[in-house]
């Protein structure tokens, strides 16, 4: 147990869920500065994965461009920007946004162990299934989002007419997009997320 860093270690009282209302805000404190730890460590991460993640975002557009060739917008399929400070602060959206899904597991992890001491010993052994398939979950959910996402562009971007060509900004782009898998990924959670729902009932109850 002594290999394992003090920050990390449950309390007794944490382990028997015995806290006072103190402990618990010091517990769910401890739990917020682990998850944003290590959404930072994925960020970091994300950094370097942000040219593929972009091209991966920008080819839905490219493929709305190549489907409709009677749309000829000035750029192309390339994003613009209209601030110097544009490009900037939406490449550090998009790699908070990235750090978010690689730190995932861990942010999983926190939410269940806040939770774990209002719960029986049978049900915390739930917790490596709930953040796994939370996992695949979300990134089936996300994966959906980016599949769907030409034909979602094609729907969007016709109501113009044929007079009107789209010119889409960088952090627009990349807001609607960050919007749109975020909402999926967490849609395909509900499933699991009613499941934690009824566990936390039920061990409240008790």
């Amino acid at each position: 147990m002594r290999l394992i860093p003090a920050f990390l270690r449950r309390s007794e009282a944490e382990r028997t869920g015995t806290m006072s209302v103190m402990e618990h805000l010091e517990e769910l404190r401890r739990r917020i500065v682990i998850a944003f730890l290590a959404i930072l460590a994925g960020a970091v991460v994300g950094w370097f994965l942000y040219p593929y993640v972009l091209e991966l975002l920008r080819d839905p557009f490219c493929q709305y461009l190549r489907d409709n060739p009677e749309v000829r917008p000035p750029a192309g399929c390339d994003l613009v920007f209209n601030s110097p400070v544009d490009a900037f602060l939406t490449k550090l959206k998009m790699v908070g946004f990235l750090g978010l899904i690689v730190a995932l597991p861990i942010v999983l992890y926190q939410l269940w162990a806040f939770i774990v001491p209002g719960l029986t010993s049978r049900e915390k052994k739930w917790s490596i299934p709930f953040i796994v398939t939370s996992t695949l979950l979300f990134i089936a959910g996300a994966a959906f989002a980016i599949w769907t996402l030409p034909r979602a562009l094609e729907f969007l971007l016709g109501f113009g007419g044929e007079a009107v060509v789209p010119l889409i900004t960088f952090d627009r782009y990349v807001g609607f997009v960050t919007l749109v898998t975020l909402a999926f990924g967490v849609s395909f959670l509900f499933p699991v997320i009613l499941v934690f729902l009824e566990a936390v009932g039920r061990g409240s109850s008790r």
